[in-house]
């Protein structure tokens, strides 16, 4: 990811555009993007740069499951 696209929702970024796929952003453990589609998506595919920031900007708090328990390990909980 190029340092211009940092945010501090962003796990990983992944531009597959030169071979006909998406932006691909993955959302850090406990943030998930704000979606009518479905309910805890954490990695979302885009066609534009401006529409992935937007989305990143637009992450709400996410208490899944597998982010709760992620969080968990990271504060030294099982």
């Amino acid at each position: 990811m190029k340092d211009k696209f940092r945010h501090k929702n962003i796990l990983h970024w992944d531009d597959e555009r030169n071979i006909d796929n998406s932006l691909i952003v993955s959302l850090i453990h406990g943030m998930r993007f704000d979606t009518q589609e479905a309910n805890n998506v954490h990695v979302m595919g885009f066609d534009t740069v401006v529409e992935a920031m937007s989305a990143v900007r637009k992450a709400i708090k996410c208490d899944c499951v597998a982010c709760l328990k992620e969080g968990n390990k990271l504060n030294g909980q099982k």
